[in-house]
């Protein structure tokens, strides 16, 4: 499985790098079923293709490009400042990306024509039904696929991490299924920068997710009650007593639903066994593709690090290199901030 003692510094770059990876890789044929995939490409796409999605071959999507803000901002401030986050998400908008969420979309421009970040997405929450699912079903994966900077930013705080996951994801996803969906992903990839990746990532899916299950608690109860299925699931699948395919298929062609794609990345990385697979299987679950690819690819790059990432991926993708630059600033400044707090 490789080395116990994959240093911090190949995780970090592992988790961005691996983040850009999985959405570059699955941009091309994002919004695909299943069918639709195997039909075009005779099967599973294992490798980049030559053909670009909303950008060009290599190029990564909203996806990193939104994450890449957050970087920015903590890198601006110190420190996870919804309000500064926020003024990057605007000049990204302000910039014209070919590709934007419907509901960021509409937050961002709320937020642009006055309301204050910490309440224009709740507000829009409410009016569409808050916590009634059967009226308000717009859950969706938009602050996920974003939030793994987060993650890394308070990998050794705890308590900080929930509140930060929750507030950067509330900037524009004010749902409890949304912001909790953060904290489990962050927390995980908080987990899996100091544990030896000698042992399957199955190995420790059972423990992972009851303790993610614990720390969600009744703050939302349909996250809690899906870690418990996959938890049942993914040990099953383990153990050989059911096929991947067989557990993965309610997952699939589902859309951009967050705890889908939650269950999606965490299906695909704790059932396989490097950091390829891992992201391979995410991004042919069909249809949001290069999101669950590259919700996947962050965490599995926190557990195999950057130099488990294969070469010819890390050729292949665009800004690689700005990608581990990044990496390394907000570790640089992880360092400091621990060292004046001791």
């Amino acid at each position: 499985m490789g080395d116990v003692h994959t240093s911090l510094a190949d995780r970090f770059k592992g988790t961005l790098v691996g983040l850009g990876a999985g959405d570059a890789f699955g941009a091309p044929f994002e919004f695909l079923k299943t069918r639709r995939i195997a039909e075009r490409f005779g099967g599973k796409v294992t490798e980049f293709l030559d053909t670009g999605g909303v950008a060009g071959p290599g190029e990564f999507t909203d996806d990193t490009q939104m994450a890449w803000c957050i970087v920015e901002a903590i890198l601006e401030a110190g420190d996870v400042d919804p309000g500064v986050v926020t003024a990057h998400f605007l000049r990204w908008l302000d910039s014209r990306p070919p590709d934007v969420g419907l509901l960021t979309r509409q937050v961002l421009v709320s937020i642009k024509a006055g309301r204050h970040w910490s309440a224009a997405a709740r507000e829009i929450w409410e009016a569409e039904g808050g916590n009634d699912p059967r009226r308000n079903p717009r859950a969706g994966n938009g602050s996920l696929m974003r939030c793994a900077p987060v993650g890394l930013f308070r990998c050794f705080e705890p308590d900080l991490l929930v509140r930060d996951s929750i507030a950067t994801s509330a900037i524009t996803h004010y749902d409890p299924r949304c912001t909790w969906s953060c904290v489990v992903l962050n927390a995980l990839i908080a987990k899996n920068l100091s544990r030896g990746s000698s042992d399957p990532p199955s190995a420790h899916a059972g423990a992972d997710l009851a303790w993610m299950a614990g720390r969600v608690g009744d703050k939302c109860g349909a996250l809690r009650m899906s870690l418990h299925e996959l938890s049942r699931e993914i040990v099953a699948v383990a153990s050989g007593g059911k096929p991947f395919d067989q557990a993965s298929e309610p997952f699939r062609d589902q859309g951009g639903y967050v705890l889908t794609t939650l269950g999606v990345a965490l299906l695909s990385f704790y059932c396989t066994m490097s950091f390829k697979d891992a992201v391979i299987e995410s991004a042919n679950f069909g249809s949001d593709n290069d999101t669950t690819a590259a919700i996947c690819g962050a965490l599995a790059g926190s557990y195999y690090g950057h130099s488990r990432i294969p070469s010819d991926w890390l050729g292949k993708l665009k800004q690689a290199t700005l990608l581990e630059r990044k990496a390394g600033a907000l570790l640089a400044l992880v360092g400091r901030k621990t060292r004046r707090e001791v």
